[in-house]
């Protein structure tokens, strides 16, 4: 296709940001897009007794992490995601060392986490993040009950903040019991583990809304809840972060006639839509930007890289599946010594045979690590059909901020502008004396403006040229 189209509203073209006279585009992250699913990465977890030990001890470290932090103030949310990347040496300088390698140790060889293990490396299937969360809120309290003893004995906490003893030790019993029970079980497919473990999880979160709800003290005690009941579940969000870079979208659109996008995505008919020329790319079609393209290193430290470099278009497949990411053998957003020392080999050394692939970063495991990453950025769910949507990405190895997540495209690019239903007439005015300054500058004389307007015989929302606005050159 020759052409593609971007909504706009007008304060975003003239506006703080001015986007139209800087000619930007902005990538928007994934948690700022409309559909909830965006970034969802259909995570699945199988592994030998060497990758689940390790992700247990992985998780006994975060959770040390958290009360590294301490129980005044709550974590912000980035912080808390990156919880599961800590390590061992991490800590190494700060005063809950000490404690860490005794409480890894000692929780791993206890009968709860040993007999979570098997069971785990026994399972065939593929388990899902369902599964995943609650055998680790199963797990929990008698994790998070003997860190806080061990806080205690070495008198970084007061008596006060003492487990129940008692509930712990129902956890553990629970723990044991519903592994008993499910090794009773004819083995459940994928969908009716699902299924199962989705109705567990909804159980435990309406009892811990009820315990919230009759707290009176709970907002003062938000980092605690976190400690002792909330970080199971954002552990498990952690651990898919790690399997891919962050990844940031431009959005545009086939046909700019669409009355609901407009709605949506054109300020409710007021905005305007603009209308950019695309170049042939091998895979398809793409546009030129001079935007990030990575790290660079020197004596002044690592800075960004912004050259000029052609985008590829993704059109947007629209489906309710998703790639099928197995977290073992896709650990290719961590450094490469956290790879090998903390997931790969036990204490000994030995390697797990079961992600030979990844240890020796193959090209075909390179291959099918990066295809999979591209294929899960532009699949939406079927709801959002009717936007035919293309996409341009921008991602990297770690979050960028804002400035570096803009854009900037050669004003050739931009053919056109189509005005809303409900564009008023002064910001129609005001973004042609825009248009018509970059025309100057650039000695370009041909642009287009459009109208969009109900069509009564047509029945729908359809596009007039304008070609009697035109800029008068001396």
């Amino acid at each position: 296709m020759d052409h593609l189209y971007r909504f706009r509203s007008v304060e975003g073209l003239l506006g703080e940001h001015a986007e139209l006279a800087r000619q930007e585009i902005y990538f928007a992250p994934t948690g700022e897009l409309n559909d909830p699913m965006e970034g969802y990465l259909d995570v699945v977890w199988r592994g030998d007794g060497i990758l689940w030990r390790n992700l247990l001890r992985n998780y006994l470290v975060s959770l040390v992490h958290v009360a590294a932090y301490g129980f005044d103030e709550p974590m912000d949310a980035d912080t808390q995601l990156g919880l599961a990347w800590l390590t061992r040496v991490d800590v190494k300088d700060q005063p809950i060392a000490p404690i860490l390698e005794e409480f890894t140790s000692a929780i791993l060889a206890k009968s709860p986490a040993k007999r979570l293990i098997a069971h785990l490396a026994d399972r065939r299937r593929r388990i899902g993040r369902d599964e995943l969360a609650y055998w680790l809120w199963t797990l929990h309290p008698s994790a998070v009950g003997a860190l806080l003893n061990l806080m205690i004995d070495r008198g970084m906490l007061t008596a006060a903040a003492a487990p129940d003893e008692k509930q712990v030790a129902r956890s553990e019993a629970a723990l044991s019991g519903q592994i008993d029970a499910m090794r009773k079980l004819a083995p459940l497919t994928r969908r009716r583990a699902a299924t199962y473990f989705s109705v567990a999880r909804n159980t435990a979160a309406q009892l811990a809304l009820i315990h919230d709800y009759g707290d009176p003290a709970l907002e003062q005690a938000e980092a605690w809840r976190f400690f002792t009941r909330k970080f199971p579940d954002r552990y498990v969000e952690g651990l898919e972060a790690m399997v891919y870079p962050p990844w940031h979208v431009a959005c545009f659109l086939e046909d700019p006639r669409n009355a609901a996008m407009w709605g949506v995505y054109g300020d409710h008919h007021r905005g305007v839509c603009l209308k950019f020329a695309t170049q042939p790319v091998e895979s398809g079609v793409g546009l030129e930007l001079e935007a990030f393209s990575g790290w660079q290193g020197n004596s002044d430290g690592i800075k960004p890289h912004i050259g000029k470099r052609v985008l590829s278009f993704q059109k947007v497949r629209y489906s309710p599946v998703r790639p099928q990411i197995e977290f073992f053998s896709s650990l290719g957003n961590i450094p490469r010594y956290k790879v090998i020392g903390d997931w790969l080999a036990d204490d000994q050394g030995r390697r797990s045979p079961l992600i030979r692939d990844l240890d020796a970063e193959t090209p075909a495991w390179r291959t099918a690590y990066w295809d999979r990453f591209q294929r899960s950025q532009a699949v939406k769910t079927p709801e959002w059909a009717h936007e035919r949507e293309h996409r341009l990405v921008l991602s990297s190895s770690g979050a960028l901020d804002k400035p570096l997540r803009k854009a900037r495209y050669d004003f050739g690019a931009l053919t056109g502008v189509i005005f809303g239903l409900r564009t008023p007439d002064n910001d129609k005015r005001r973004i042609m004396q825009v248009i018509e300054q970059k025309c100057r500058e650039a000695g370009r004389r041909e642009f287009e403006f459009h109208q969009a307007y109900w069509s009564a015989a047509n029945r729908r929302l359809d596009i007039a040229p304008l070609p009697l606005l035109k800029f008068r050159f001396n």
